[in-house]
């Protein structure tokens, strides 16, 4: 976030240090915030290393998977996430090389600083704005327990990254706080009316449990989204309200930067910056390992290592007709069973259900039908 204005070494200087006089003697005394030491601690020190290789960890596994889930809108959702964080995490490491290197010239890794700003803003709208997306979908798929995934389904989460981009290109690009200022205001009104559909789709996914649980449908046996759909969309709603839980003090930053700050204050600036690089190094690791924890999909797949999750304890697969997938709604009907006659077994004497009425056989007498090996009971 406005990373033309965070140049380390004098520009930090400049904005925390200041002189004292005393008598002849001169000072200089510097005043830091406590962001100032937990920025240095993560982006300049072997303690972001270990984060680092964690979140690199993480963003293997989540490509890993999406390689073996199929037909499973989740999928979508959390690649339109994990393409920007894929390069705010390889700009977070070449930030820590550059800082390793060239300790002394930091200032001059602006490009960098400001890919790494720009990509993880890029992620986190991405992440806020697709998750009514994600609920509908959810909820859509829990209701009517009928499997809609399509070229479609991408739609959604490319155009609500497609839209992330540009606007935090200039949020992040722009060199002063007032040009960037329309961008921000616009991004804080996405996240509100992002987070006002989120808040009122998970009041509908909770109707939708309360109103469908004891509601028996046609439905896909054979396709895990469509087996648990409804416990997938309680997952889904768990992960929204965790997912963002590191995007909820950037958040409070942006709100700070655009209506209480004081622009011409350096200090209040730049402690605001390094407060918002603090939460947004936490941000891919934590919605990493929500997704692995959270999402069924990922969970499954990490944990069982298998395309589809195992369904020996809920569904016999070996019992199911392979030529019947579909299974349907449950019916009264009775059923007249078909009893065989066997050659050596001795004849029942029933009421026969048949007339002849026409044909070389007497008419009009009662009688079986002739060349079948079957009779047909009342039971």
């Amino acid at each position: 976030m406005l990373d033309g204005l965070v140049s380390m070494g004098t520009t930090y200087n400049s904005s925390f240090c200041y002189n004292v006089s005393r008598g002849k003697l001169v000072t200089i005394e510097c005043d830091y915030p406590m962001f100032y030491y937990l920025e240095s601690l993560l982006y300049r020190s072997f303690f972001g290393v270990f984060f680092d290789l964690v979140e690199v960890l993480l963003l293997s596994a989540l490509w890993f998977c999406n390689i073996w889930i199929q037909r499973d809108f989740m999928e979508a959702y959390m690649s339109s996430v994990a393409l920007p964080l894929t390069v705010s995490t390889i700009m977070k490491i070449a930030t820590l090389v550059w800082n390793f290197l060239f300790p002394r010239e930091i200032e001059k890794a602006w490009l960098i600083d400001m890919i790494y700003a720009t990509s993880m803003t890029t992620s986190q709208l991405t992440l806020i704005q697709g998750l009514p997306f994600l609920l509908y979908m959810a909820t859509k798929m829990g209701t009517t327990r009928k499997q809609n995934y399509n070229c479609c389904t991408w739609v959604p989460f490319l155009l609500v990254l497609m839209l992330s981009l540009p606007l935090s290109a200039i949020f992040n690009m722009c060199s002063k706080p007032t040009f960037a200022a329309p961008s921000l205001i616009m991004i804080l009104a996405l996240i509100i009316i992002a987070m006002a559909f989120m808040f009122a789709l998970i009041g509908m996914g909770c109707l939708a449990f309360t109103c469908c649980s004891g509601t028996k449908m046609a439905m896909d046996m054979l396709d895990p989204v469509v087996f648990d759909a409804r416990s997938r969309l309680g997952w889904v709603m768990l992960f929204s309200l965790a997912a963002p839980i590191t995007f909820y003090p950037c958040l409070y930053c942006y709100v700070s930067l655009a209506f209480f700050l004081d622009l011409s204050n350096d200090y209040d600036l730049l402690t605001n910056e390094m407060a918002t690089r603090t939460w947004n190094f936490f941000f891919g690791p934590s919605v990493l390992i929500f997704t692995f924890v959270i999402l069924p999909s990922y969970r499954d797949t990490i944990l069982c290592g298998c395309k589809y999750r195992q369904f020996t304890k809920k569904v016999q697969m070996s019992q199911l007709n392979p030529a019947m997938t579909q299974i349907s709604a449950m019916t009264t009907t009775p059923v007249i069973p078909i009893v065989s006659q066997q050659p050596n077994e001795k004849q029942l004497k029933s009421e026969p259900i048949f007339q002849i009425t026409g044909g070389k056989p007497s008419s009009g007498k009662k009688g079986w039908i002739s060349n079948t090996n079957f009779l047909i009971f009342y039971y």
